[in-house]
């Protein structure tokens, strides 16, 4: 199988969506609480099926079905053999990916019997019977249909039999908050050194989770990819400075270690699904540049991420599908947007998507991690 590896270098961008548009921040409590019972649901009964499942191993799904549920951060493989992360939940006939492993006999990662390489920051050109939607350095974003995705690997359970991160299961079971884990871990794909790629379920449960892990003795805050490695990667993102990407990654709770194995928890909301935007038209307008105050920090958790910015002059809402910034903006952050003026479902937006355009933060004067 050969791939188009394109130079990191200027390359042409394509919108092809974007994400459910949030709450009004003034019935955000309200709207907390009311999905706080139906996501408890939902990740109960996912891990009584998942648990059931592990009997026969590796858990995965071989994909039938014209229609398939995806939540943000499962794994899907593609007949080709591509692995991608969702980007973004999806309940239908199609989900979006950004590529993560790479079939490759010298590869370092086994799974299910084949060798794979994990990607870094290349550039991917088109991949088989998926549509490319975004190609940046690491950010390679693709729309699958579902019938053409081979096998599903939803995230997991972390179950508290685990004795290094029992304590970390307990703390969010106190709080009735399920803690699932991906990536090469649920895939029984794991290394010795691999990190846990974990996950939590509802937007309401974000802020609650980081609290609560924070306060465990055993947590740290540790950026353990690397700084260099992130630096390297978002080299290409003209406006920003060494000092912008390590208050966007470097200061993230997120990142972190437990007991000193190397952690990130990533939070999705099957409840808010990307479809409607998985295929919406866009209408792009001019450069801008907006100040103003970050209103609600778990916006940044879901993709694509859509932000609410106080401005002198009203509300601005910053749209982008970037893994940068996952999790990278707090409550209260001053921040400066550079981007473009989208229109798509009626709503517009300040579209984040090009390597001109960028989220700074200005200021943080809160010390709360969401």
């Amino acid at each position: 199988m050969s791939y188009r590896l394109i130079p990191d270098s200027s390359h042409p961008f394509h919108l092809d969506g974007a994400d459910t548009a949030g709450q009004p921040r003034a019935s955000q409590e309200d709207h907390n609480r009311s999905q706080r019972f139906r996501v408890q649901q939902e990740t109960r009964q996912c891990a009584e099926k998942h648990s059931a499942a592990m009997v026969e191993g590796a858990f995965m799904h071989e994909v039938r079905n014209v229609d398939l549920s995806t939540r943000e951060w499962d794994l899907i493989e593609l007949v080709g053999g591509e692995i991608l992360t969702c980007v973004g939940s999806f309940r239908g006939a199609r989900t979006r990916g950004r590529v993560t492993y790479i079939p490759d006999d010298d590869g370092a990662v086994d799974i299910l019997g084949k060798r794979y390489r994990k990607t870094s920051y290349e550039i991917w050109g088109e991949i088989a019977k998926t549509k490319q939607v975004l190609a940046l350095p690491g950010e390679c974003h693709y729309v699958v249909p579902a019938r053409d995705i081979a096998r599903h690997h939803p995230a997991i359970p972390l179950v508290s039999s685990q004795p290094e991160v029992a304590e970390l299961v307990r703390a969010l079971s106190a709080i009735d908050v399920p803690v699932f884990v991906g990536g090469s871990r649920a895939m029984k794909a794991s290394r010795v050194d691999s990190d846990y790629d974990l996950v939590i379920y509802g937007k309401g449960n974000i802020e609650r989770a980081a609290k609560a892990i924070m306060a465990l003795p055993a947590y740290r805050q540790d950026p353990h990819f690397g700084l260099d490695f992130v630096r390297a990667k978002y080299r290409h993102f003209t406006r920003l400075t060494r000092k912008d990407l390590d208050l966007l990654v470097a200061d993230r709770w997120r990142h972190f270690r437990f007991h000193g194995i190397a952690m990130s928890l990533d939070a999705a909301d099957p409840g808010l699904p990307s479809d409607r935007w998985s295929s919406a038209r866009a209408q792009l307008f001019d450069v801008a540049h907006v100040r103003g105050t970050v209103l609600d920090g778990s916006q940044c958790y879901l993709s694509p991420k859509i932000i609410d910015i106080q401005t002198d002059t009203g509300t601005v809402r910053a749209f982008t599908w970037l893994n940068l910034y996952t999790g990278a903006l707090r409550t209260g952050d001053q921040i400066a947007v550079y981007g473009r003026w989208m229109v798509m479902h009626g709503h517009q937006f300040l579209l984040v998507q090009e390597s001109t355009h960028a989220i700074r933060v200005v200021s943080r004067p809160s010390t709360n991690p969401v």
